[in-house]
This record gives structure tokens, sequence and C-alpha cells, in this order.
């Protein structure tokens, strides 16, 4: 019998995106078995929107309506349970595919049957409507030791039994709830990859990666609870490090200083230095001034 690839797509009153994160899914050249949009507590009127785009795509698309928001790893969670496929592919309601995403994952994946996931490049398209590429690789548990994330959701195909035995996406996260999977699912089983743009991110101001306060609150607790799991002790500090750094910037940026200084006061509790930390800032912050003079 031939896998087949349920698709999950995590709503929460997006429906100036959903037409579009359906229609890319229609398009792939392997069909999947369904589509599977789990209404997050949307706002009636997002939630009415949501029912008429996915009329439009028929019997493919199957929708769910959680009674109030829980965030998306709930979403996530109940799309993956209710799920008739060997695989789940997810897929972000802002986020888009390229129509034969589909086709080449599982190609690849019924090539190297000893993987249990896959990923992919992407496209990646700022609100300024500037476009990169980005390359990625496979990706094992040591490979995590990093910051930011290397994998999105949107470029994943991953084996749904697989996803059980390591566990599903936790509920108390509200930001990298994905990484938190990852780590848990590669001390099992490797990610692969294959290195086309498959995946279109489009990047948006008010995404949930903008709640700066929650983001660092979740990134923090994340990186501590891991550092001490990896092999290269060195690596994981590396990687608390340029967390830290990543934020300072974005609240520099961001002109909040109460975040600011919480970065400050936490990082360098323990595990960070401030000389550490205030070179790897100063560093970022001449190196994006470069980029954009590059730029204009």
């Amino acid at each position: 019998m031939l896998d087949t690839v349920s698709v999950v797509v995590p709503y929460y009153n997006g429906s100036k995106f959903i037409g579009d994160a359906i229609r890319s899914v229609q398009a792939q050249t392997l069909p999947p078995l369904e589509l599977l949009i789990v209404d997050d507590g949307s706002r009636p009127e997002e939630a009415e929107a949501l029912d008429r785009a996915a009329a439009s795509a028929g019997a493919l698309c199957r929708v769910v309506h959680l009674p109030r928001n829980r965030g998306v790893s709930v979403a996530r969670n109940v799309g993956i349970a209710r799920a008739a496929g060997t695989y789940v592919a997810f897929l972000d309601c802002d986020d888009l595919w390229r129509n034969d995403k589909l086709e080449v994952q599982m190609t690849f994946l019924r090539d190297h049957p000893d993987y249990r996931a896959v990923h992919s490049g992407l496209k990646v398209i700022y609100p300024d409507g500037r476009e990169t590429q980005a390359h990625k690789s496979e990706v094992r548990f040591e490979d995590l030791a990093s910051f930011p994330c290397p994998i999105f959701p949107s470029a994943l195909v991953m084996h749904r039994e697989a996803l059980f035995e390591t566990g599903l996406f936790d509920p108390t996260k509200k930001v990298c709830e994905d990484m938190d999977l990852f780590l848990r699912f590669t001390s099992q089983y490797p990610i692969g990859c294959v290195d086309e743009p498959l995946m279109i991110r489009r990047v948006q101001a008010n995404g949930a990666s903008r709640n700066l306060p929650r983001f660092y609150h979740d990134a923090d607790r994340l990186y501590r609870e891991y550092r001490y799991v990896f092999a290269d002790q060195g690596a994981g500090k590396e990687a608390l490090v340029e967390m830290h750094s990543d934020f300072l910037l974005r609240a520099i940026y961001a002109r909040d200083a109460g975040l600011f200084w919480n970065v400050l006061r936490r990082g360098t509790r323990r595990d960070v230095t401030w000389m550490g930390l205030a070179s790897r800032t100063v560093r970022g912050l001449v190196k994006n001034r470069l980029e954009r003079h590059r730029r204009h």
C-alpha cells in the first residue's frame, strides 16, 4: 500500500492568508489524502471566513473548530490525532508550498526508508518585498545545539507514528514548541533534507515570534533545559550566548528597554558572561548595519 500524506494547518484569525494556503495544497503534483485545518478559537467572523474558504476545496478539506484559543501546539496536535495519513505535512496558514513539494519529499522518503522525516530549503519573502533563499541540510540531534532553529514546520513531512513515539508538540510552550519537538524527535531519528526551496515563508510583522517578551521567555527556558544534554558542551553554551545576543538586538531595534534589561539580567545570571554577550551583540549591530548599507 502506498504511503499517504495528511496536511495539517493551524489557523488563528488567518483569513488574509488561508485561501492561498488551501490553493497551495490543492496545486500539489502529489495530491494529499486530506487537508485538516484546525481553527484555534478564532473570532466568529474569522471562523466563518475559514469555512467559506474550506468549502472551495470540497471533500479534500476538513475543518475542526476548537472552542477557545489554546495555542499552535494544541492545534497541531489535534490535527495529528485526527489525521488518517501515514505521514503528516505541516503548513502554517501564512506560508506556501512549491507545487511539487510533497512529491519531491515523499520520493526522498521512499528512496531513503531509514528516515522518518524530511525537511527542505526555503524561499523567504520579507514585508518590504525582499527575497532570500535559505539552504538546509540533514539535521541530527547535535545539530540543534544552535540558534535559531534550523527547521521550519512548514518545510516538514513527518511519519505520524514516529511523532507519537517521540512525543507531540508541548502545549505549555507558546513559541519554540517546534524546536522542543525536533530535539525529542532527532534523539531517535535524523531528519533528512531536500535542499530545494520547496517552501515559501512570508515573514509577518505581527507573527508569534514578534511577541518578543513571550518569545524570549520560552527560548531562554528551552535552551537552558537542553544545554547540558548535548555532547558538545561548548556548542550548547555557544547557542545560549547566541540566543541572548539575538534578543538583545531585537530589544534594541524594538526600542524595548524592559526587554533589553531583562535579557541582560537573566542572560548573565549564569552561563553567559557580560563580556561575551556584549561583544557578540556589538558584532551583530555592525553586521546588520553593513547589510543594510549594501542593500541601499
